[in-house]
């Protein structure tokens, strides 16, 4: 079953874009977070995944690029349901 996304997700398939990085090998945790960031920057969820894949980043070290901490993450996802 397909789930059509709403708000900043509108018109994707929230199955099409797990399975989009989940294929990768992406932990479900990991898919999750890439979602939210990657709807917030305007990017794929691969591509927010990708510097974190290659140990080129963490995600705490991705969140600190984007003037985040962890705890700061159920405020986004709050205001990306609103969108």
């Amino acid at each position: 079953m397909s789930v059509t996304g709403r708000g900043a997700l509108a018109g994707h398939s929230v199955v099409w874009l797990g399975a989009a990085v989940r294929s990768g090998g992406a932990a479900t945790g990991d898919v999750v977070v890439a979602a939210i960031l990657a709807a917030r920057l305007g990017t794929s969820p691969a591509t927010v995944l990708a510097p974190i894949r290659a140990g080129q980043a963490t995600w705490g070290s991705a969140l600190q690029a984007l003037g985040l901490a962890p705890r700061d993450l159920d405020g986004v996802v709050r205001e990306l349901a609103a969108r």
